[in-house]
């Protein structure tokens, strides 16, 4: 029976050669590290946020991205893959309920002047949707957060 040897081309060679050290690279995750899991309850004048959303926004000196999540039954959670990383944070809180059916006259010009009748699909009306949290819990939020060094946090919110 007769054996043969393979043989590897240079180029083969070198490559296999960067494999374990590409392998490593890949299992740390190319240095970036976990956020914080962020959970907790929304309160909004003494009732929980049923249906809602909120984000941490790095303050200018926190170093990170933006995390959200959405709020149902009042409670939220951030998992540590997707949290924010420690530091100051600006917090906001929206929640968007229906406050009437729209008229013709409250979609005039919605769809850039044409008639509504043209988009509507369904038998479902548009309705008219508002923000019922104020906007200094949003969109000129008072509300600060710091988060800690540590795997998980819990920030819970009275919204008055």
């Amino acid at each position: 029976m007769k054996h043969e040897v393979m043989k590897c081309s240079p180029m083969r060679s070198s490559t296999m050669a960067w494999l374990p050290t590409t392998l490593i690279v890949l299992a740390m995750g190319c240095g970036s590290d976990p956020g914080v899991a962020v959970s907790g309850e929304v309160m909004y004048q003494g009732k929980p946020v049923e249906d809602g959303m909120i984000q941490f926004i790095p303050a200018t000196e926190t170093q990170g991205p933006t995390a959200g999540a959405e709020i149902k039954g009042g409670k939220y959670s951030i998992p540590a893959q997707t949290g924010p990383l420690p530091g100051t944070y600006r917090v906001e809180v929206s929640s968007y309920k229906d406050v009437k059916k729209a008229t013709q006259k409250d979609l005039s010009g919605a769809m850039f002047g044409r008639p509504m009748e043209q988009f509507q699909t369904g038998d479902q009306p548009q309705m008219i949707r508002r923000n019922v949290i104020p906007p200094k819990y949003n969109a000129a939020s008072e509300l600060k957060a710091s988060i800690p060094q540590q795997s998980s946090h819990v920030e819970n919110l009275d919204l008055k």
